[in-house]
């Protein structure tokens, strides 16, 4: 199996991993532009963070196998575990994907303490009778959790949206081309049900034209805008190969307004990133009326 490490791209990285046991190895920017995680926008009322995507990763996982055509297993529970006897039983068939966990359980990491709640994807791929061994893409190949952590973790009981307790995915078979025209398709279902996302991210430009808390500018700098340039790039090259040239011009445009609008938030400038925010909204405005137009296409993509 190989081994695959960005903690943003950590359910990406995981499927990965996983599909690398039948030496099928998909790059994990296409995984993660298939999972439609990156497309629309969510806001948290309570406190303004914006996340740039209107779906789950668990709902994209789902959807990204099916994509590329891998048969797989994906399940949850039972919430009485033991996790210990739940992965004895599934590691036999090969290592498992667990996600999401919650980081501020994952001891081996140095920093997990700064962030309860925040959610993550791992590879299971051995255990003894103290732990389970993960392939964790925060960049700890080979880690070990003890059980009693592990099922903190797992339970994701912090995590903020709606997940499966000891949510896991196995047996995932070898993937095929992936058509483009049925990428597309989904991606167009993410927008007929979840519209407006440029005006969630315009709420974001007002909030930061006022006084701008701490933890919100480090949410906005540190993760949400920097992944969201990286998403949008892989998007670009999903739309490239398929042919949708509009599409690749506003998800590269929109690359460089989330890296534009994290400069300046880095810098303090809040009005500013305000401004670039606005242009954001939209470039979003753009790319949903684009993937809500019909476009028939009989192309697969390459990886």
């Amino acid at each position: 199996m190989d081994y695959y490490g960005n903690v943003p791209y950590c359910y990406a990285d995981s499927v990965a991993m996983m599909l690398s046991v039948h030496g099928d190895r998909v790059r994990p920017g296409l995984i993660e532009a298939l999972t439609g995680v990156g497309l629309g926008a969510l806001r948290v009322p309570e406190d303004g963070r914006v996340f740039f995507s209107a779906i789950t990763p668990p709902q994209g996982i789902d959807a990204a196998l099916g994509l590329l055509g891998c048969a797989f297993t994906g399940t949850h529970g039972p919430a009485d575990g033991p996790v210990d006897e739940i992965l004895r039983k599934e590691l036999a068939t090969g290592p498992v994907l667990l996600g999401p966990l919650d980081m501020g359980h994952l001891t081996y990491l140095p920093f997990h303490r700064e962030v309860p709640g925040a959610d993550h994807y791992v590879v299971a791929y051995d255990l003894d009778d103290e732990g389970v061994f993960l392939h964790d893409p925060a960049g700890f190949p080979c880690a070990r959790l003890g059980f009693a952590d592990l099922e903190a973790a797992w339970r994701g009981e912090r995590v903020e949206y709606e997940h499966g307790v000891y949510q896991r995915w196995r047996e995932i078979g070898r993937s095929r081309e992936v058509d483009y025209g049925q990428a597309r398709a989904f991606f167009s279902e993410i927008y007929r049900d979840n519209p407006g996302a440029g005006d969630t991210i315009r709420l974001l430009a007002a909030d930061l034209r006022g006084l701008v808390a701490p933890s919100l500018g480090g949410f906005l700098t540190a993760f949400a805008l920097p992944l969201g340039s990286r998403r949008a790039l892989d998007f670009a090259v999903l739309f490239e190969q398929g042919g949708d040239d509009e599409l690749v011009t506003a998800k590269t445009e929109q690359a460089h307004l989330f890296a534009r609008a994290r400069a300046a938030g880095l810098r303090n400038e809040w009005a500013e990133a305000a401004d670039v925010v606005e242009k954001l909204a939209t470039c979003e405005d753009a790319i949903e009326r684009l993937l809500l137009k019909d476009k028939p296409s009989t192309r697969s993509i390459i990886r």
